[in-house]
């Protein structure tokens, strides 16, 4: 057994970043939407620093690789413990289930609700209509690959199906790792992935696609294995990353390139490729503090906090159903007389705690039931027990 520290910090992140995924279409859905209301005084930057939501995800997929890869960098062989098989039947086992019962219950609070059956000139205009096309694209997880549906239903649910889509490319990867070295499997999955934006004229794009989420998912495998490989073939870059002077200067740059990402027009591709590189260096860097059980930054203390563990035990709940719940509160309440301000205040204050109150529930009903490996997959040899949080291998939202 290789005991390591409790990376409870892993949770401590996904659950701020659905948090912060929930604020962020509670601003969305607000009143007619953020276009078409005027919030003054503090509550103006406020939504500013709100609008960075589609990074969360970005963080959730950089997570997925760094997760999924810990066994394989610490196994023998370098190998899926127990094969493909078994790995997609526990990725399977994980994160389908609770997407489906999301989606039925999206379905049914729409039926139920007839405000969220019409448009009403809102942000949950985008989600409708409900048709027989958008939900078998859903059930069969390919609704991320065109415009008419990747949106409709439950907005957030594209990226379960952008996920699920990439770990069929996980074996690959590890395959390019063990031939050819980090290096080369890492710049495979950044270069394929940001290809498209490349090569392709201006005026086509797939951006729906998120084809460089691939490279996200491969820099976080390569941030697990620059932490977690025994063969000390990655000791100069941990040397470097272990350094919180040149993490936190990377950090800074990734802060100032999102600062001026807008006024500069800056590729959604290029800024969150950016924003997956910061992520990966301060996983590795805390990772690397928790197994020399140094003195924790201030960060680390808190990532570690009781809150934020707690919201991530059930952050992939927060991040399936709080979508159609803000916007129903919103519909709701349309025809009460509030300034944009209030309105807001009443989504940020009341709608968002409604909503993680109801993913909990959600949580202890479906979700925690899926949470242990199927019992095929639970007979299959076991890789070195890998002592990090009880929920490292959830999915990344």
């Amino acid at each position: 057994m290789i005991k390591r520290p409790r990376l409870e910090f892993l949770d401590g992140i996904r659950g701020l970043c659905a948090l912060y995924v929930a604020f962020y279409h509670a601003v969305f859905f607000t009143g007619n939407g953020i276009e078409k209301t005027e919030f003054t005084g503090a509550l103006k930057p406020l939504t500013g620093l709100l609008e960075f939501g589609h990074y969360s995800v970005a963080v959730f997929i950089v997570l997925s690789g760094f997760c999924l890869t810990i066994p394989v960098a610490l196994s023998e062989n370098r190998d899926l413990r127990g094969g493909f098989k078994t790995y997609i039947r526990r990725r399977a086992h994980r994160i389908l289930p609770p997407y489906y019962f999301a989606l039925l219950l999206s379905l049914l609070l729409i039926w139920a609700l007839p405000l969220m059956q019409t448009p009403h000139d809102t942000a949950w205009d985008s989600k409708l209509p409900v048709n027989l096309e958008g939900i078998v694209t859903h059930l069969l997880l390919v609704h991320n690959i065109h415009t008419h549906w990747i949106f409709k239903i439950n907005g957030p649910l594209w990226s379960v199906a952008t996920e699920w889509q990439i770990y069929f490319t996980f074996p690959v990867l590890l395959l390019l790792w063990r031939r050819y070295g980090l290096g080369a499997a890492t710049a495979a999955a950044v270069i394929v992935g940001v290809l498209p934006e490349l090569v392709l004229p201006h005026r086509v794009s797939f951006w729906w696609l998120h084809p460089w989420y691939l490279g996200l998912f491969g820099i976080g495998m390569a941030a697990a294995i620059i932490a977690f490989d025994t063969k000390g073939t990655t000791e100069k870059v941990k040397s470097l990353l272990a350094n919180g002077w040149i993490v936190s200067g990377l950090v800074a740059l990734v802060v100032a390139i999102l600062a001026v990402s807008k006024p500069l027009k800056l590729s959604l591709t290029f800024t969150e490729v950016m924003v997956g590189l910061a992520v990966s260096a301060v996983i590795v860097y805390y990772t690397l503090k928790e197994h020399a059980m140094q003195d924790r930054p201030l960060l680390l203390r808190f990532l570690n906090g009781k809150v934020a563990v707690g919201l991530g035990a059930f952050s992939y709940s927060i991040y399936l159903i709080h979508s159609p719940i803000l916007a129903a509160i919103n519909l709701y309440t349309l025809d009460i007389q509030m300034t944009d301000n209030m309105r807001l205040l009443f989504m940020l204050l009341v709608a968002v705690p409604v909503s993680v109150l109801l993913a909990y529930v959600f949580y202890l009903l479906v979700e925690r039931r899926f949470l242990n490996m199927p019992p095929k997959a639970a007979a299959t040899p076991a890789t070195p027990v890998i002592n990090v949080s009880g929920n490292y291998e959830s999915v990344s939202q």
